[in-house]
């Protein structure tokens, strides 16, 4: 709305849930609101709730296996199992060609992680790793996965590693819906709330992409 009553056809945002990776410009920004979402410091022990912890066993009874994707093909399987069950929500998928875009330009940053039972491909996750940042994106199953509930077996598995990386913190980012937000409470993620600061930065109609 800002930019619309200004002219103004492109807008830079910074905004952390985390204070000590923000870095306050010189001037003050041209509009602001505040953003809720879900972080987890990995330094302290992992506490997940009741019904975490019972997700977490009956997958490990069908003996998952996690893989971490090396090619852009196992990058797109991974990000269309997470499109497929955005479908089911009636919730438009973020496009693949911004995350194909992320994981050529940073694959050691860029995780595409997905689990298998018995060679069926379960869960898939994508992380973005950054500082002592985890940024959590997203998270898609199969029914077999549903059934399974290995989505939360590979949070769990993913958790772990994030912390054996010495990362700090794993930010959940925002929910769609309640149920996503209720996922997240249950793996120790707590609500936090941030300012998301826009600075207006002129007109790009001449910039070619």
């Amino acid at each position: 709305q800002v930019a619309s009553a200004n002219d103004v056809n492109v807008c830079v945002f910074i905004a952390s849930p985390f204070a000590h990776t923000f870095v306050q410009p010189s001037r003050p920004p041209d509009f602001s609101f505040a953003r809720a979402t879900h972080v987890l410091d990995l330094k302290q022990p992992l506490h997940l709730q009741h019904a975490a912890r019972e997700a977490v066993r009956k997958a490990q009874k069908a003996n998952p296996s996690a893989h971490v994707a090396q090619t852009m093909a196992e990058a797109h399987a991974v990000w269309q199992l997470y499109a497929d069950s955005m479908a089911l929500l009636n919730i438009r998928p973020r496009p693949w060609p911004f995350y194909q875009r992320l994981f050529r330009q940073s694959p050691a940053q860029v995780r595409f992680v997905w689990c298998e039972i018995n060679g069926q491909a379960t869960s898939g996750m994508l992380l973005l790793h950054h500082s002592d940042v985890v940024d959590y994106h997203f998270v898609g199953n199969t029914p077999l996965g549903r059934a399974h509930q290995t989505n939360s077996w590979l949070c769990l598995h993913e958790l772990q590693h994030a912390q054996s990386t010495g990362a700090r913190w794993w930010h959940w980012g925002a929910s769609p819906t309640p149920a996503v937000a209720d996922f997240k409470r249950r793996f120790g993620g707590r609500e936090a709330t941030y300012t998301l600061r826009g600075y207006c930065t002129g007109d790009v109609s001449s910039w070619r992409l």
